[in-house]
């Protein structure tokens, strides 16, 4: 038959056992959400600077008269233009704008994998 103090051991033993295991769990999930917070920061900032692209785009915006004439009229916001060259093997990101550059970076340092696709000639 054990002893009290045997099956008092016994249990102390698999309950610091259970304690090593569930520190270790905590670290895992510390480092995890560490790393999803870093990434959201990233995807904040990036949301941010493209906010900012498009508010300055639409700042420069030029407001046709009533009385202006075609050319005037269409004359104003970048958004809905091509504003990178037409695709090319072997471009890299230095073709694009500085805010585009940004947002590439930004997006690479949150971890989104893959290569940068560049519009070809308006699509």
């Amino acid at each position: 038959m054990v002893s009290l103090l045997e099956e008092l051991e016994r249990r102390e033993a698999a309950i610091r056992e259970r304690v090593g295991e569930l520190r270790q769990q905590v670290a895992e999930l510390s480092d995890q959400l560490a790393a999803f917070e870093e990434m959201l920061a990233q995807v904040e900032v990036a949301r941010m600077v493209v906010r900012e692209i498009l508010d300055d785009a639409a700042a420069d915006e030029v407001v046709p008269r009533k009385d202006a004439g075609p050319a005037q009229a269409e004359a104003g916001s970048p958004i809905g233009v091509v504003t990178v060259p037409p695709w090319e093997p072997g471009m890299g990101i230095s073709v694009l704008s500085e805010g585009y550059r940004e947002v590439v970076g930004v997006l690479q340092a949150a971890g989104v994998n893959g290569h940068v696709v560049l519009p070809r000639g308006g699509q």
